[in-house]
This record gives C-alpha cells, sequence and structure tokens, in this order.
C-alpha cells in the first residue's frame, strides 16, 4: 500500500483480472513469462528459472554483433529455396532462441525434429552466413568484428 493507504493500480482487482485474461491468451499461443510478478508486493525483476543469470552469461558485445548480423542475413537472403522448417530454425535461431526451443516451437506445428537435428542444421546454414558477411559486412566492421 502507499503512504494513503490506496491500493497501487496492480494490486487492484480490475487490473488482475486483466492481467489474468491476457496471460491466459498468451499462455494459450505457448507464451511464457520471463518475470516474477506478485500481487501482493512491488513489481520486481525477478526471473524464473534462474533466466537473470542465464542472460547475463549469455550477453556479450560480440554475442549481440552476432545476432543482429543473423537477424540481418534473415531478412536479406532469399529462402524460397529453403525448405519452410529451415527458415524457421534460422529466424528463431537469429532472435537468441535455444535449440530446444527451436524444436519444441517446430514440433507444436507438426514438424518432428529433435535438439540435435536443429543443432547439425544451424551448423550447415552458418558457412552460408559466414560467406555473406564476408561480403557484405564493410571492411571496416569486419575488422571490429574479429
Amino acid at each position: 500500500m502507499s503512504d494513503s493507504g490506496e491500493k497501487k493500480f496492480w494490486q487492484t482487482e480490475e487490473f488482475r483480472k486483466l492481467q489474468d485474461k491476457w496471460y491466459g491468451k498468451l499462455a494459450k499461443d505457448g507464451f511464457e513469462e520471463l518475470e516474477y510478478f506478485d500481487h501482493n508486493n512491488e513489481p520486481n525483476t525477478f526471473m524464473r528459472r534462474g533466466a537473470t543469470a542465464d542472460l547475463a552469461r549469455q550477453y556479450t558485445p560480440d554475442a549481440a554483433r552476432y545476432y543482429e548480423l543473423a537477424q540481418q542475413y534473415y531478412w536479406a537472403v532469399r529462402w524460397s529455396r529453403w525448405p519452410a522448417k529451415y527458415r524457421t530454425i534460422w529466424r528463431m535461431h537469429s532472435y537468441g532462441h535455444t535449440d530446444d526451443d527451436v524444436s519444441k516451437y517446430l514440433e507444436k506445428l507438426g514438424v518432428k525434429i529433435t535438439r540435435q537435428e536443429v543443432r547439425r542444421r544451424l551448423n550447415k546454414m552458418k558457412s552460408g552466413f559466414e560467406a555473406w558477411r564476408k561480403r557484405t559486412v564493410p571492411k571496416e566492421l569486419k575488422e571490429r568484428d574479429e
């Protein structure tokens, strides 16, 4: 409660109902909230399943640059010659999804593929990505990236 005894907006019944409604819709689509939210306390930055430590450990400027280029590659390449599942694998990879996330997502779409198969496909696709990067990224940025 605030000093005046009034509830914060996130402590109101109206907010709780609205939040439950939208979290329900998101959960139905497979979304899983990372942040922990307790209606009785202030919103906080606690993350579920140790995600805070995972994110902090994985982030580096080099990793950020890699994923930035991987996303550019996804949008620059003509994917029409690739099966849809390979396009999905690279797109999800370029946005930082794990191999396990990718295989589970594809499985929901009816595509049976293991986490190991996703990794093998990504390793093959990375050769095309590296060739594209060498052709596309200006020399001064290549030196920075290496």
